[in-house]
């Protein structure tokens, strides 16, 4: 601990008792169920926690994971706002059919200019808040002060991820001031 290294406690029966300072804001692994991942949860797990090298392609995958959320419900505003100008453009263009142009036109070039602005800062802001909540887990799991709910929010977006969520302990990583 004094080395600031992550430690991991793996409980090896069910009803195994853990002293106090290892039960609270140490990540709790179930050793049967480890067993049936073949350790692979742990490991990567591990690899999450001190930040090596072969955590590179999933830190950005959890990154970016929440990005497609965010593209799908702009798709959906976007096709909205599209079909009520379509109705738009038709009454205009019988009645008036430059002006309609100038509606069509308009849209599409407000849809790519939105589209890129909206993408960009989205995606620096989301970018940023994964990667500062990442930051913080991993401290956190450093300093025992981790908490279930973290992980799940960290590890939930990949599906890949799952299984390191499905052999640790919640009880362990829940909250010290309840």
């Amino acid at each position: 601990m004094a080395s600031k290294k992550p430690i991991a406690v793996i409980k090896h029966l069910p009803a195994q008792q853990l002293s106090d300072s290892l039960y609270r804001g140490y990540p709790v692994f179930t050793w049967q169920k480890l067993q049936a991942g073949g350790l692979r949860p742990l490991r990567r797990f591990l690899a999450f926690a001190t930040r090596s090298r072969s955590d590179v392609w999933p830190q950005f995958q959890r990154s970016v994971a929440g990005f497609g959320t965010l593209v799908g419900t702009g798709v959906v505003v976007w096709w909205v706002i599209s079909a009520v100008l379509d109705e738009i453009y038709k009454l205009v263009l019988a009645f008036a059919p430059r002006n309609a142009e100038a509606i069509a036109v308009g849209w599409l070039w407000a849809t790519f200019i939105l589209l890129a602005v909206v993408f960009a800062a989205a995606f620096a802001q989301m970018l940023y808040r994964r990667i500062r909540g990442l930051a913080v887990a991993s401290q956190k799991i450093r300093t025992r002060e981790a908490t279930f709910a973290e992980f799940s929010a960290i590890f939930s977006l990949l599906k890949a991820e799952a299984p390191i969520l499905n052999v640790l302990e919640r009880t362990p990583l829940e909250p010290r001031h309840d």
